[in-house]
């Protein structure tokens, strides 16, 4: 019964209520009495053999394995009395639930500025570098997977775990590819609105001001023909500079500074 618990508790964890479920099942909000910590419970179906088992959890283990400052870590994991995987992982939303890219998107009209973008961008192709240069591999990556913080940061939810229970390896059925093109056009939408549906529209025909090297950006990491990027790390290294007029303001408020430093 995956979105009937029927458990008050799990071990430390009391259960507080149900929350959005994920990609791979259901989620619940838990609470650890001792520290008074926020948490979140997830729990996915698992095979009914021992041997079955065994190959899941040494894929969770794999995965809980990894540790970016922008990959949500998995603090605990088990099986439990119904034969079910529960995961523990921190809450990062507030009062209000969860706070997921793509809820965030909407909170801001469907639309995100560039200095935003590009930061999310930076976050996210980066993890997905570390990751891949650790032998994980997510796949196709939702803006409900991404999880945003109370400072701002993402972070992808359950990484890479998916492909591991499906057993897929890292360069499987063009994972890589997938993901890093999902992330670009995540950055598409974000920015301009706008689906990336072939033919992609430029984005400085929609926001205005845009520097064209988003436009470059988008072409090369949304080409189906080509699948996009070969590498998040050709991704990272091609996003775009921060807008020029930005390191102007900024050069001016230095040496408007150091004038009143120097009297």
């Amino acid at each position: 019964m995956p979105h009937d618990l029927d458990l008050p508790r799990l071990g430390p964890y009391v259960i507080r209520g149900e929350l959005q479920p994920g990609r791979l099942g259901a989620r619940w909000l838990a609470v650890n009495e001792q520290p008074d910590t926020a948490h979140v419970l997830h729990r996915l179906r698992c095979p009914r053999d021992a041997a079955g088992q065994r190959r899941l959890l040494m894929a969770v283990e794999a995965v809980a394995a990894l540790r970016h400052a922008h990959v949500l870590p998995i603090e605990s994991f088990r099986i439990d009395a119904d034969i079910w995987l529960c995961l523990i992982t921190p809450y990062t939303g507030d009062a209000s639930g969860a706070m997921t890219l793509d809820r965030l998107a909407a909170l801001k009209g469907g639309q995100m500025d560039a200095s935003e973008v590009r930061r999310l961008l930076l976050q996210l192709l980066s993890a997905s570098a570390f990751s891949h240069a650790h032998g994980l591999v997510h796949g196709r990556l939702g803006l409900s997977e991404v999880l945003v913080d109370r400072r701002g940061s993402v972070l992808i939810e359950l990484y890479g775990l998916g492909p591991r229970m499906r057993g897929l390896d890292h360069a499987a059925d063009g994972l890589v590819r997938a993901e890093v093109r999902s992330i670009v056009g995540q950055a598409y939408q974000l920015l301009t609105g706008l689906m990336p549906l072939t033919p992609v529209v430029a984005a400085t025909r929609v926001v205005r001001g845009l520097d064209a090297a988003w436009d470059e950006f988008f072409r090369a990491g949304l080409d189906e023909r080509t699948g996009g990027f070969g590498s998040a790390a050709r991704a990272l290294g091609a996003v775009p500079e921060r807008a020029p007029e930005v390191i102007v303001r900024r050069s001016w408020l230095r040496g408007a500074i150091r004038r009143v430093l120097r009297g």
